[in-house]
Order: structure tokens, then C-alpha cells, then sequence
């Protein structure tokens, strides 16, 4: 019998030898025929982005939501095969993939004197985003990780994140290992942006009550560490712009709990404001509205 996690393994690895070797150039323009057969062949998740996409913009019509659709496919797959070909770039490699930028200078003013949580979001190549923060102020940034559900596959990805000296953090260690890591002060990373449970909290999103993940702002607010919002954002020449400011929580009033749910509605508040403005680049695979 066939170990479907190794052979998921074997057709993964194969993809990122096939991409390295055409470099990614040529893998970003391969994407486009694969977004074309993710479209009208395979329709992986498609009913998914296209059910998202309407309830976030109702005042698109048939023909802009279609290719909303596929321009996010697109991007999605660009996003995977940039990924699979991290091996192959070196420090100075990977920093000409990004326009230059201050992120060095804004973020050194707050790693002075404390911990700091970076906040993002599935929006661009947030692999990437992590491994650039680390390399531009030549730190260990310590990523909260989602393990997947298969274990090659994980090990492929952690070394992919860890190339440049990041590390990983899994979840269920988190709290501790992340607290520590505040309390050293030290920067964390964290994909915020996730699904929460049904009886969660929720927030507003894109207008809609939304369940989701506080653990991120339940931490800020314990440790009155700076929350900062940051993503990488695809330009058209495949670099990528950073985009960056403080979520500020010192105004908060009321008890742990609404202190906590107002920074959460904060986050969401920002990211909706970057995606409307490159609604492509968002994670719309993921089944934000599940319930």
C-alpha cells in the first residue's frame, strides 16, 4: 500500500527540483498556465475563493469577480513555487527581492528596550516576509508554526523558514515559548489572520462577524509589548514592498477580555484595509467564514 504522505513528498519534491532548475522567473510565468488549469480543470478551492470573494466585495459584478478569482490563483501558486525555491538563494540573493525599504530603522526603535510582536497575515508571501524581517535586522525571529499534516512536508517547510537562522515555534509550546522569548526581549511572528473556533471570539470583517484566533493581542496585552502590523506586498515586478505601522492598545479601557477583542477587531481593521487595496494577494483559499 502506498504512504500517501510519502508520495504527497515525493511529487513535492519533484516540484522544487523542476523550479530550481528553471529558476523562479520562469516558474512565476509557468504559474499563470497553472492558475488557468487550477480554474477551469481541477477547480481546487476555487468555489471556496469565489464564495469568499463575494462576500467581501457584493459590489462587484459577475466578470470582476471572476477574475479576482484567478488573478488570486494565480498568486497563491506564485506564492507556493517562490516558496519551494527559497533553497536556492542566499542572503544577498534573497535581500534583491525586496525594494528597499526602513524596516531596519523602524523596527530598531522598538526592539531597544522590549520584546516586540510582529503581527501578519496570509497576504503575499508571508514565508517571506518572516525570513526578510530576520535578515534585515539580523535577528533570530521566532515564528509561531501551524505543524502540517504531513511530517515531510513540515520538515521541508521548517527548513526552508530556518535557512537564514529564524526559528520555528510550534503550536501547543507556544505560550511559554513565546512569552520567554518576549520576555528576553526578543521579536515573535505571528500569522494572526487563521480561523477561530465556533464559540469563539469573533470580530467584524469585511463587515461580517468572523471567529477568530486572540491569542496574539491576549499576549500583547499581558506583556505591554509594541504590536506591529507588517506584510510584504507583491509589486509587478515580482519584488516586494513592506508595509508596516504600530497597532497601538495603550487607549484601551475595560477588562482583559475587551481589551484583548478591541486590539483583535484593531488587527482585522488593518488588514482589511491593505486587502481591499490588493485584494488578489489575500489567502482566499482559506475558509475564513466557515460559520
Amino acid at each position: 500500500m502506498i504512504d500517501k504522505n510519502k508520495f504527497e513528498f515525493f511529487i513535492l519534491k519533484f516540484l522544487q527540483k523542476f523550479f530550481m532548475l528553471i529558476g523562479l522567473n520562469a516558474g512565476r510565468r509557468i504559474a499563470v498556465v497553472l492558475a488557468y488549469f487550477l480554474y477551469y480543470v481541477v477547480r481546487l478551492r476555487k468555489d471556496i475563493v469565489e464564495k469568499n470573494l463575494r462576500l467581501a466585495f457584493p459590489e462587484l459584478n459577475e466578470k470582476e469577480i471572476n477574475k479576482l478569482v484567478f488573478e488570486n490563483l494565480r498568486s497563491s501558486l506564485i506564492t507556493f513555487i517562490e516558496v519551494l525555491t527559497l533553497p536556492k538563494f542566499d542572503k544577498e540573493g534573497f535581500k534583491k527581492l525586496f525594494l528597499p525599504s526602513d524596516i531596519k530603522e523602524f523596527l530598531a526603535d522598538y526592539t531597544k528596550e522590549s520584546g516586540v510582536i510582529l503581527l501578519t497575515g496570509h497576504f503575499g508571501n508571508w514565508e517571506y516576509a518572516a525570513v526578510w524581517v530576520g535578515l534585515s535586522l539580523n535577528i533570530q525571529l521566532s515564528v509561531l508554526v501551524k505543524p502540517m499534516r504531513n511530517p515531510y512536508a513540515t520538515e521541508l517547510l521548517r527548513k526552508n523558514r530556518t535557512k537564514f537562522g529564524n526559528i520555528e515555534i510550534p503550536v501547543g509550546l507556544s505560550v511559554k515559548e513565546l512569552l520567554k522569548k518576549i520576555y528576553l526581549k526578543e521579536a515573535v511572528g505571528i500569522v494572526a489572520d487563521q480561523r477561530g473556533k465556533k464559540e469563539g471570539i469573533r470580530v467584524k470583517f469585511f463587515g461580517r462577524e468572523t471567529a477568530v484566533y486572540t491569542g496574539s493581542a491576549l499576549m500583547a496585552i499581558k506583556t505591554k509589548v509594541p504590536a506591529l502590523f507588517i506584510i510584504t506586498v507583491r509589486d509587478k515586478d515580482y519584488r516586494y514592498k513592506t508595509i508596516y505601522e504600530e497597532i497601538k492598545y495603550d487607549d484601551l479601557e475595560g477588562t482583559t477580555d475587551e481589551k484583548v477583542a478591541a486590539l483583535t477587531q484593531r488587527y482585522f481593521n488593518v488588514l482589511e484595509k491593505h486587502i481591499r487595496q490588493y485584494p488578489e494577494q489575500w489567502f482566499w483559499m482559506h475558509n475564513i467564514w466557515k460559520y
